[in-house]
């Protein structure tokens, strides 16, 4: 349904699924998960809850709550309290989920560090938050102690997995805490209290501290319904296996979704696409949740022709742009699993999704692997769903600053309940900003439209887009484009300067092995394809592979910093 608000044109989204939602319960995330524990406990209590496809380490359902009852009174016992923020690094992807779960038990928050950040980067974001608390493994524990010592004020270290010096061992609390200290009687306010501090992907500078609350979380999965009692089939199946870090807001949501809908949540401390197939084969998932960007290279693995992978029902992308051409290869070489896209955001989390069941769907819906194909100028591009319930949408003239109708891109704006507190900033009096347009919405910085059934297309980020004279481009059509050419495995395409255009494309590319192309070769196969403007004036480079940002994607500031070195030295 729609509604316009005032005169012209400025239309207003609101979700056709409401039917599906309750009101979200007032409490805390933890209160949240454990009475969806509790509703379904007979059900799960002896199926695995996480676990590492690396090693095989696990913990059952059945482990949660005494486990984060011994880890909880084992941080109390060194001094955590209400409002601290733990810091970690780490590539476990088992323990530090109870881990988690005991801080926000305590009141406390979490702030999750990529393991490859400079040490520099741990002691600005430990600092912003005034951190009183790490958690370290051994790879990280020396980058984690020279933070702690530039802040001038004590730090309490936690670790994971061996000895690390001067910190206290979580398998330790485990083993002979006793949970005396489990902290009962904690007060938390679930509007305002933050529990999860998420740093963003940086693809468009120094990442940003997101803050959520509580209820911000407890809201998001309400929308689904939840909290549910179990039914077979399950939503997402058994088993998901997620190829993400434990530090993004994918990891923290799919913390949350497993407990309310049961299904084992499967990732890797040492993370290999080139495994993918073989570990798949291995734990037999029933879900995979990736970024398109490692969905590109999968699906163009030769090693799915010599895995069984018969157990995926369900391929789950979230995170950037997914092209038309990912969802034909899928179609062709895994013709029976379900392609599902999930749009979100660290700031405003889950939006939309491509799956939520639709009755009345329009018959003229043209679909690939499930998800709906839209043409805009004669390009094809694959829907990220409709919005989820409590959410409203508006497509924004970035120079009018009015909404715009149904097929006509702009700028997306958010507005609803699970949008963030703020913005971390420790100069602002409240420690946090918020970044929100007038009547609370939100710019997600994405370009996009809706069409006539209200399904959403995402063209691509507006920073990432670029200007050849007059014509406005954007990176992933030209992506699209490059990535039909059969040698081709990835791309990534950016403006660098031209004092003529103002911006030319410039590609990116990585080869599929054994496979050569000429730049010439490619830029006469784009320029066969697109218009003036989307052509590579800017010239083509051939990688061994792509750069990859923190949070999974093409590291485009590092790309643009490439050609800056590559057009000095020409």
């Amino acid at each position: 349904m729609e509604k316009r608000m005032g005169p012209g044109d400025d239309t207003i989204l609101t979700s056709p699924f409401q039917s599906i939602s309750k009101k979200a319960p007032d409490v805390s995330i933890t209160e949240f998960l454990f009475q969806s524990l509790e509703m379904n406990y007979e059900l799960l209590k002896d199926q695995i809850w996480v676990q590492d496809i690396w090693d095989g380490a696990s913990y059952k359902y059945k482990d949660i709550k005494p486990l984060t009852r011994k880890i909880a009174s084992g941080l109390a016992r060194l001094g955590f309290k209400k409002g601290d923020v733990l810091c970690f690094a780490t590539g476990n992807v088992t323990l530090i989920y109870l881990v988690q779960l005991s801080v926000w038990i305590g009141g406390g928050a979490v702030r999750g560090f990529h393991k490859g950040d400079k040490k520099e980067d741990y002691e600005r974001e430990m600092r912003e938050v005034s951190c009183r608390f790490t958690l370290c493994d051994k790879d990280t524990c020396s980058k984690m102690k020279w933070a702690s010592q530039q802040l001038g004020w004590d730090v309490q270290a936690v670790s994971i997995g061996g000895d690390v010096e001067d910190a206290k061992a979580i398998e330790d609390m485990i083993a002979n805490d006793d949970g005396s200290r489990y902290p009962h009687n904690v007060k938390i306010n679930p509007g305002e209290d933050v529990y999860i501090i998420v740093s963003t992907s940086g693809s468009t500078g120094v990442p940003k501290g997101v803050l959520h609350t509580h209820r911000n979380m407890v809201t998001s999965f309400s929308n689904f319904g939840a909290p549910i009692k179990i039914e077979e089939p399950r939503v997402l199946g058994r088993s998901l296996l997620a190829t993400v870090g434990n530090h993004l807001i994918s990891a923290y949501g799919g913390i949350v979704g497993s407990i309310v809908y049961g299904f084992s949540l499967m990732s890797s401390s040492k993370f290999d696409l080139k495994l993918l197939p073989e570990q798949i084969a291995k734990y037999k998932p029933d879900t995979v949740f990736m970024y398109p960007y490692a969905a590109n290279i999968f699906i163009q693995s030769h090693e799915l022709a010599n895995h069984d992978l018969s157990s995926v029902k369900n391929l789950l992308c979230g995170g950037s742009v997914v092209a038309a051409a990912t969802a034909k290869m899928f179609a062709d070489k895994l013709p029976k699993v379900h392609l599902m896209v999930l749009y979100a955001m660290s700031e405003i989390l889950y939006f939309s999704f491509s799956s939520v069941d639709r009755s009345a769907k329009p018959k003229s819906e043209r679909m690939i692997s499930g998800l709906v194909i839209g043409t805009d100028g004669g390009r094809e591009r694959v829907s990220c769903g409709q919005i989820l319930p409590s959410y409203e949408a508006k497509i924004v003239d970035p120079v009018r600053r009015c909404g715009v109708g149904r097929n006509m891109k702009g700028q997306l704006w958010v507005r609803g309940p699970c949008l963030m507190k703020g913005y971390l900033n420790t100069k602002a009096e409240k420690g946090y900003i918020t970044k929100l347009e007038e009547d609370g919405w939100f710019d997600t910085g994405d370009i996009g439209y809706f069409d006539e059934s209200g399904n959403l297309f995402i063209v691509d980020r507006s920073s990432f887009t670029f200007m050849y004279k007059d014509k406005l481009v954007s990176p992933s059509d030209i992506e699209d484009i490059i990535m039909r050419h059969p040698a081709v495995s990835i791309a990534g395409v950016i403006g660098v300067p031209n004092t003529i255009t103002k911006t030319s494309a410039r590609a990116y590319i990585v080869l599929k092995s054994n496979h050569r192309v000429t730049e010439e070769e490619m830029k006469k196969f784009v320029a066969e394809r697109a218009e003036e403007h989307m052509q590579l004036h800017g010239g083509v480079v051939f990688m061994a592979e792509l750069p990859e940002s923190r949070g999974g994607k093409i590291n485009r500031p590092e790309l643009h910093k490439m050609s800056m070195r590559e057009m000095n030295t020409a």
